[in-house]
């Protein structure tokens, strides 16, 4: 087989190409350990997906989607007071998040909070007045009310 000037151009391109893909940016490096944190997260596998979390906090302190992340992985665990820290920090950094506020409102409702999950209802429904959880949550939250009083 001839190997003419087009494979040899092929081959050194892959040549120079070959170290810059082996170099991940520090972006790419934590997007790659984030995906893999929701990989633990989507299987069940909640305290691996924590400790990876954990690990990526220092890194990305004001990451909106680390501490949203952080907190459902919190309340899987009913580990509920260090939900509502990361919940609480997710609606801080991203406040017209509809979906941020119904999880900070579903851990607020659990906590027995009812009067503060309301409000957060109330705010997502007027971000994303058709968003169904915020609207099924808001639904039952009076049934939660009467039965716990």
């Amino acid at each position: 087989m001839r190997k003419g000037p087009q494979f040899r151009l092929l081959f050194f391109c892959f040549l120079v190409a070959l170290p810059a893909a082996a170099q991940d940016t520090p972006s790419q490096k934590l997007d790659r350990q984030f995906q893999s944190a929701v990989a633990q997260y989507n299987a069940g596998r909640f305290a691996e997906a924590a400790a990876q979390l954990e690990k990526l906090l220092p890194q990305a302190p004001q990451s909106f989607e680390v501490h949203e992340l952080l907190g459902l992985v919190y309340a899987a665990e009913s580990q509920d007071s260090k939900a509502l820290e990361h919940l609480e920090m997710a609606v801080r950094l991203k406040p017209d998040s509809s979906a941020a506020r119904t999880n900070l409102a579903a851990n607020l409702s659990r906590a027995g909070k009812l009067e503060l999950a309301a409000k957060q209802l109330q705010k997502a429904l007027a971000l994303e007045p058709r968003n169904f959880d915020a609207n099924h949550n808001f639904g039952i939250l009076p049934l939660t009310t009467t039965a716990t009083t």
